[in-house]
């Protein structure tokens, strides 16, 4: 009788054994159905933790919102157990991954959210995973969070080794498309339109093209922030070489060009960037106001242009550029009269908009429109508080109003 339970004990040993190895490409036949349905449970849990947990998995998700700390340490809780049972899915893999990476950035652990998201962004080539925006933003995300947790060294030895694997995924799967009759090469198409197109007749998502350039633009970003000029400069100087352009670069010139101007009083490229500029800001103004949150133009950016005219002692571009936002200012309801988060948001954002430009003016109620603005954004903290975080659409932290420009500096008598 003993003999028989020490020989269940061993075959229970052996199959768990088994099943726990995940499946592979190269598993066939019952092998194969047997480990699927052994990772059956482990993709089911990984499943509900990447619905439920991975807060806005695959993008930057909104642990920067008030009452995202929080909400990153609930999410840890389970994001942590993916780690123990891995799902054997490589997106669902991914996603966790990724997910862990943004709560322990937001919880301040700069270390394990990038050691997170390395593991995220070097899968897809160690499993043949190819193809994929989101493989482009998990490298960049790597590298900034690197550079966080390490510094700028390690963050561009982490730079170089993502670019490498993008080209190279992007490589994989353009051979992997060919071979199962997605696209067809040059020599088909030759054969089926009796012309060559040119190039390779694919559409495929430049992969590498927005990484190798955004990424370092937001690491000059990163040492303009921590004064880190003489890198911030070198860095520039490498993106000049290669002929990068773009709005996100001319943003990082004009705040160099702030640095330089509030150190030496000139500077020789400032007046270029100002014309560059003017134009975008001043139509940008057209639409009601939406740069709080905006992708390619933010509030920061708007901040930076206009204090560069203003250096410049342009105050005639200044006063078209401020009093044309200010037509299209949104009025703000009173705070009293707010009921739910989303009518609280839009006031919070029409009081953003009137604190920062009666700033800028030096506008007698520009310290009341503030004082407002920041009581409804602490009636928000006070409902997320209270425990209703469905809709909490406010930054984690509020940006200090800009200080009153020269141009609206009153005249001495």
């Amino acid at each position: 009788m003993r003999l028989w339970i020490w020989f269940v004990v061993a075959m229970a040993i052996v199959v768990a054994a088994f099943l726990a190895v995940p499946p592979s490409e190269m598993d066939r036949g019952l092998g194969r159905g047997l480990r699927d349905a052994g990772w059956l449970p482990r993709n089911a849990f990984g499943s509900f933790v990447a619905n439920h947990h991975a807060a806005g998995a695959g993008h930057v998700p909104y642990y920067q919102r008030l009452g995202g700390y929080q909400d990153a340490w609930d999410d840890l809780v389970w994001l942590r157990a993916t780690e123990f049972y891995p799902p054997a899915h490589p997106g669902a893999f991914m996603d966790t991954r990724r997910a862990l990476a943004y709560a322990y950035a937001a919880i301040g652990r700069p270390e394990p959210a990038a050691a997170r998201m390395l593991d995220a962004a070097r899968l897809p080539n160690q499993v043949s995973f190819y193809g994929g925006s989101f493989t482009e933003l998990d490298w960049e995300r790597a590298v900034l969070m690197t550079y966080d947790a390490h510094g700028l060294e390690a963050a561009l030895e982490v730079w170089r080794e993502g670019l490498e694997a993008l080209e190279l995924n992007e490589r994989l799967y353009l051979e992997r498309a060919i071979a199962d009759g997605w696209v067809l090469t040059v020599d088909e198409v030759v054969a089926a339109n009796g012309e060559a197109t040119g190039g390779w007749p694919r559409d495929l998502y430049p992969l590498e093209e927005r990484y190798r350039d955004g990424t370092r633009i937001e690491l000059v970003e990163r040492l303009l922030a921590d004064r880190d000029i003489a890198r911030a400069d070198t860095l520039l100087a490498e993106l000049d070489e290669e002929g990068v352009q773009g709005w996100p670069l001319t943003s990082a010139r004009i705040q160099r060009a702030l640095n330089a101007l509030e150190r030496d009083g000139e500077v020789r490229d400032a007046g270029h960037l100002a014309d560059l500029s003017y134009p975008l800001v001043l139509a940008s103004s057209v639409e009601p106001m939406r740069w709080h949150t905006s992708v390619g133009y933010t509030a920061l950016d708007l901040n930076r242009t206009v204090h560069l005219h203003d250096t410049l002692g342009r105050c005639d571009d200044v006063r078209q550029i401020v009093d044309a936002y200010a037509a299209s200012a949104e009025v703000s309801p009173s705070p009293s009269a707010l009921q739910d988060s989303e009518a609280a948001h839009r006031a919070w954002r029409a009081l953003s908009d009137a604190c920062w430009i009666s700033s800028w003016r030096g506008d007698n109620e520009a310290d009341e429109l503030c004082r407002l603005r920041r009581q409804v954004w602490q009636q928000e903290a006070e409902r997320i508080e209270s425990g209703d975080r469905n809709q909490s659409w406010f930054p984690m932290t509020l940006r200090p109003p800009p200080e009153t420009l020269e141009c609206y500096a009153p005249i001495a008598p």
